[in-house]
């Protein structure tokens, strides 16, 4: 069982390391997206590598102190936990593919991952207290055991696991799922067919020929330019009918809480003379109003920013009256909660702009109803500054409040239509995510940047930037006779 001389074991570990850095080589040097199917099989890739190294030192280390010295069974031991490292990994990538796997309920792939994190952890620790012994004759050089047995158990439980997930996929998968489970019907065959081999020679040790091979499997399925276009297709189509989905569900909700409140709250007016509550009862039909009306504003805006029909309207306004306007509506929204709303208007504002107001306006609003929503107690601080150069006004409008505000992680996706935080899904917190996506679309078309400053649990800033046109810097000085 020499090649040249060579012991068949090191030839397959040469051709199977050559192979292995190639391929790593080859996925590392290039940028990617950070998948979950990326990671795993990056992962997937230094085990690989790893592991081949393990057995080389194992194999010499054999060979030099005939199987009997300590770390000769330190090091096999160390590799027999790297080989169960990888076939855990192969299930995970598995799973991560499935489909029925992405669809079943949130919490029970989060059991499944533990499940496969405890039994690698238990495995791994379960190799170093059972007995394992080396053979080393005449070139012949394995171990065996009952820490090799594990191995082998856990080898199994793998084995089983693919099977299931292939049986899922194969039988409702779409032809993108369906094309990657490639590598994983290989790891199948090819380990019924190791493991027949190793049984017969045992001193022949293929796992890590056979994780190169899995991987260079799944490399090309991978870079397959055919398999990424369906994957992006079919990525595309379902995040586009998951968001229609959720959004026609979201709609029908928002649009009916409000009209049923007017419709309550006429209904109350009718049956009450008492003027207080007359004036409480209009003051909550107003915000209802408003809420339905901003709800239907934003659908509108959303379509034309789709269709990309959204113009500048460019007109003459007086600043501060419309600033006026848009605290007037945040002051009776937040007339039921313990907040308060600080302005403050820098003296050097112009009179008179020139611009898309109802854009103007539209932002501030959306600014300022984001922090009512997401603020329960405390302040939300509205600051509106400027700098005047020559016949322009750049704008700063900054909206701050005390809220809960949110991971970096959410903040990356602030601006997407129709997302919404996952934990605002199930609350009483309204909104179809259209706001701050149209609010980015309108800054975006007048020229302007906004920024998001947040830390969770203690609030969020929105800093707006835009540049408007001034018509009338200050006031008219009117002489008294």
């Amino acid at each position: 069982m020499d090649t040249l001389g060579i012991p068949l074991n090191i030839v397959l570990l040469i051709i199977s390391f050559i192979y292995a850095v190639i391929i790593s080589f080859f996925f590392f040097s290039r940028r990617r997206v950070k998948t979950k199917e990326n990671q795993l099989f990056g992962f997937m890739l230094i085990i690989n590598i790893v592991c081949i190294l393990l057995e080389a030192l194992c194999v010499y280390s054999m060979d030099i102190f005939n199987g009997i010295n300590p770390s000769s069974l330190f090091v096999n031991r160390i590799f027999l936990v790297g080989l169960i490292i990888y076939e855990f990994s192969t299930v995970l990538y598995a799973l991560n593919l499935s489909e029925v796997y992405s669809n079943i309920p949130k919490i029970l792939p989060k059991i499944i991952r533990l499940l496969i994190y405890f039994f690698i952890v238990v495995g791994s620790i379960a190799v170093f207290f059972l007995d394992i012994d080396l053979y080393n004759q005449d070139g012949k050089l394995y171990s065996f055991g009952p820490a090799v047995n594990l191995v082998f158990a856990y080898g199994f439980v793998s084995f089983i696991s693919c099977i299931i997930y292939l049986l899922l996929t194969l039988k409702s998968a779409s032809k993108v799922a369906k094309s990657k489970s490639a590598p994983i019907v290989f790891f199948v065959l090819l380990t019924v067919i190791t493991s027949a081999i190793q049984k017969k020679y045992p001193y022949i040790t293929l796992a890590n020929s056979v994780g190169t091979i899995v991987n260079l499997l799944i490399y090309h399925s991978i870079e397959n330019p055919v398999f990424n276009e369906l994957a992006i297709a079919k990525n595309v189509a379902t995040e586009a009918n998951s968001a229609k989905k959720d959004f026609l569900s979201s709609m029908s909700h928002e649009i009916r809480t409000p009209l049923n409140a007017i419709v309550g709250l006429s209904q109350y007016l009718e049956q009450t003379d008492d003027i207080e509550e007359v004036h409480n009862t209009s003051k909550e039909m107003f915000v209802a109003s408003h809420t339905l009306l901003d709800i239907i504003d934003s659908i509108l805006d959303a379509n034309s920013i789709s269709v990309n029909e959204m113009e500048i309207e460019n007109k003459d306004y007086e600043l501060r009256k419309e600033l006026d306007t848009v605290t007037h509506i945040i002051d009776v929204m937040i007339m039921n909660k313990d907040l308060k709303l600080e302005t403050n208007y820098a003296s050097d504002l112009p009179v008179v702009l020139n611009g898309d107001i109802h854009k103007i306006k539209r932002i501030m609003t959306n600014l300022l109803t984001n922090a009512v929503k997401y603020t329960d107690k405390g302040f939300i601080y509205f600051n509106v500054s400027c700098i005047n150069k020559n016949n322009m006004c750049y704008l700063k409008m900054e909206v701050k409040d005390t809220g809960r505000g949110i991971s970096e992680e959410q903040k990356e996706k602030l601006f997407q239509q129709f997302y919404r935080l996952e934990e605002d899904k199930d609350s009483d917190i309204s909104g179809v995510g259209l706001g701050l996506s149209i609010t980015k679309s309108f800054v975006d078309l007048m020229k302007g940047k906004i920024e998001v400053e947040t830390i969770p649990d203690l609030g969020t800033k929105v800093i707006i930037d835009l540049p408007q046109k001034i018509i009338k810097l200050k006031e008219d000085n009117v002489e008294t006779l």
